[in-house]
């Protein structure tokens, strides 16, 4: 089961890639936050830090799937499924 995980724009930079695809068994349930563990292992503490504060995701930290707000699912537990696109972007400043 591919999960598409896409990076943006400073996370880009700091992973040195646009996106990953992973592989998840097929009898394998997986939520977000299996996921971003494994990312997190993958990348390092300096990626986890600016993901998660305190057991959570940062409010600056968007992550949608399928184009759908995590706060509007089931947030860190929302569940994945064969060939979602996780895209996680980092906090965005201007005006």
């Amino acid at each position: 089961m591919p999960i598409n995980v896409k990076f943006f724009a400073t996370f880009r930079d700091l992973l040195g890639l646009k996106e990953l695809e992973l592989e998840v068994g097929p009898e394998e349930t997986l939520k977000l936050i299996d996921l971003l563990e494994r990312l997190f292992q993958k990348f390092g503490e300096e990626f986890r830090n600016k993901i998660l504060e305190n057991g959570n995701i940062r409010p600056q930290v968007n992550i949608m799937i399928n184009g759908r707000n995590i706060k509007f699912l089931d947030e860190i537990n929302s569940p994945l499924k064969d060939s979602d696109i996780v895209a996680i972007f980092p906090p965005v400043a201007g005006g």
